[in-house]
Parts: structure tokens; C-alpha cells; sequence
């Protein structure tokens, strides 16, 4: 297997973020969406209003949300969430509770993306980005996607 050396692991994360998610934000699905800045503070309120939207359309859309959790399991990380959105909180607070509770699923597919609207605006005015997708097998990290012109090997290993 080829090696893939890549220090900018965050970044690639966005790319996938942009690359894979960017159309959805632009639609009529998105339209309740309320435009914040990352300093703003949202009421307890809409946090929780928020992570309900959220477990409701997981529940609705995935085929096998409990494929590697069972759902009392699962209950018990969503109740602590709820928990610990006793108070108010900015996007960038908000979304390290959320984004953890979600990834406890341990599906690839499913999670929360940060910022995604900062991000395009970041690409749309010149922004620069490390065009590359990966996946975690387990053991490695490995090269999904190049999108970039650097001859990367799709299926290589990150070992850096």
C-alpha cells in the first residue's frame, strides 16, 4: 500500500464538508436556518429545539440508526446532551456537545458538520482548501478522494 504523508488533516475534513454538503445549505430544506455568527449566543431554547430536529431526521432518514448502538445505549448519551445544554451557548460550544453524541453512532455517513456556511464563504472569496477525502478503516486513514493536482495515491495509508 502506498504511504500519504498529509499534515493538514482538518482541512481535508472541510473539503469534504464543501465538496459533499455545500448544495444542501442553498436549499428550500434549509430554509428555517436562522443566520448567526459564531460569538452569538442562542438561547437554551433553540439549542435544544435544534438537537431535537436533528435525532427526529436521523430517526426518519437512516435505515439502521442502531446498527452499532443499541437504542437505550444511545438514549442515555442523547439524555446527557440535553443535559448539558443547560444553558446558553455560541455555535462553536454547541456543536462539541452535539457533534460527539452524534458520532457515537459509529456511522461514516452520519454526523454534523461545523461552520459550513463560514466555510463556502471562505472558498468563494479565494480561500484556500487541502483537496482530499478521507476515511478511518479502523486502523488507518486512508486516501478516498484527491481532488487536488498533487499525485496522491487513492487507497494509501496517512501515516502523519
Amino acid at each position: 500500500m502506498s504511504e500519504v504523508r498529509c499534515y493538514v488533516f482538518l482541512a481535508s475534513v472541510w473539503c469534504f464538508v464543501y465538496c459533499g454538503l455545500a448544495l444542501a445549505e442553498s436549499g428550500p430544506q434549509v430554509e428555517h436556518v436562522q443566520r448567526r455568527t459564531l460569538a452569538e449566543v442562542i438561547p437554551t431554547d433553540q439549542l435544544k429545539e435544534d438537537v431535537d430536529f436533528l435525532f427526529k431526521t436521523i430517526e426518519e432518514v437512516h435505515p439502521n440508526m442502531f446498527a452499532y448502538m443499541s437504542e437505550e445505549e444511545f438514549a442515555t448519551h442523547r439524555d446527557g446532551l440535553y443535559e448539558r445544554i443547560g444553558r446558553p451557548m455560541n455555535r462553536l460550544e454547541f456543536y462539541k456537545e452535539v457533534a460527539p453524541v452524534v458520532a457515537k453512532l459509529r456511522n461514516g455517513h452520519t454526523q454534523v458538520y461545523p461552520f459550513l456556511t463560514e466555510f463556502k464563504e471562505h472558498l468563494e472569496s479565494g480561500g484556500k482548501i487541502f483537496a482530499i477525502s478521507l476515511r478511518f478503516d479502523g486502523e488507518n486513514v486512508i486516501l478516498t478522494k484527491n481532488y487536488c493536482h498533487e499525485k496522491l495515491p487513492v487507497g494509501g495509508a496517512v501515516l502523519e
